[in-house]
């Protein structure tokens, strides 16, 4: 059976609900005429209680990334910014990274997530959605120089110094023209024994945790003094063939003087002889 014509129904709620949660919505019914007599006692209510539910608020955040070349310092980053939904009224987003890196590498920007309304922390009326950013190292190119190498003299001295240093903490490796390698920290004895007049020496660093490996730099060593060895047959063939291409020489008068009379003391001890 319904209401009878000009009737009605009015209900006022006693339940209020503003935080994150579910209530029963409580509160009086009751039906009044066109007259808004209460006429209650006419009828026979039966009151089904509905809820009230406030969800959280669902949001999506993004912290912040860097990334810079290895210097020994830690690199962090505490910038985060709201990428989907809204806050409400008064309230603001912060983060505070407990994120950090020195070394070369990567890891996730990630830390404490917080929704704040002035002092008081309303982080639980919220369903967070984090996307963490990268703090990156990246790693550094040393940067290597040949200070000084002391002169070299063969065959006495064959055996001179070098003076190297490389940026970073890399090894530091010297190589010789004759293929001979050797680390070093900044100073270091070099045994050239290639003698072709000059050796040349070769300075880099290797990769190491925090550096790549450097740009190689040379430098020209004279090697003072003569070798005297056998030559080659390769080497023989191609001086007889360079000899053999040098022009003749015209015989002066002087020369043609000394020739007839080498030619004559030559005749005569021969006669003398028969």
């Amino acid at each position: 059976m319904g209401l009878r014509n000009g009737n009605k129904i009015i209900y006022d709620s006693t339940s209020s609900i503003i935080e994150v949660g579910k209530i029963d919505n409580t509160g009086t019914v009751k039906v009044v005429d066109k007259n808004n007599n209460d006429i209650s006692k006419y009828y026979n209510i039966n009151f089904v209680k509905g809820s009230l539910e406030i969800t959280k608020n669902y949001i999506k955040v993004t912290t912040g990334s860097s990334s810079k070349e290895y210097d020994n310092t830690p690199l962090t980053n505490s910038i985060i910014t709201l990428t989907e939904g809204t806050l409400g009224k008064n309230q603001e987003l912060t983060f505070e990274s407990d994120a950090s890196i020195t070394n070369y590498g990567k890891i996730d920007n990630t830390g404490s997530i917080k929704i704040l309304e002035g002092t008081k922390d309303v982080t639980e009326f919220y369903s967070i959605n984090p996307t963490y950013g990268t703090l990156r190292i990246t790693k550094k190119i040393p940067v290597c120089t040949i200070d000084s190498v002391s002169d070299m003299s063969y065959p006495s001295n064959t055996t001179g110094s070098i003076q190297a240093s490389c940026t970073g903490d890399g090894n530091v490796v010297v190589e010789t023209s004759d293929e001979s390698k050797l680390l070093i920290n900044s100073i270091s004895s070099v045994s050239i024994t290639t003698y072709t007049g000059s050796a040349i020496l070769s300075v880099y660093s290797e990769e190491s945790q925090n550096y790549e490996k450097s740009e190689v730099v040379t430098k020209e060593i004279p090697i003072y003094g003569t070798v005297y060895r056998n030559m080659t047959p390769e080497e023989e063939t191609e001086r007889l063939k360079a000899q053999a291409e040098l022009p003749q020489e015209e015989p002066t008068p002087e020369d043609r003087l000394e020739a007839q009379v080498l030619y004559t003391a030559l005749m005569t001890d021969t006669l003398l002889e028969e």
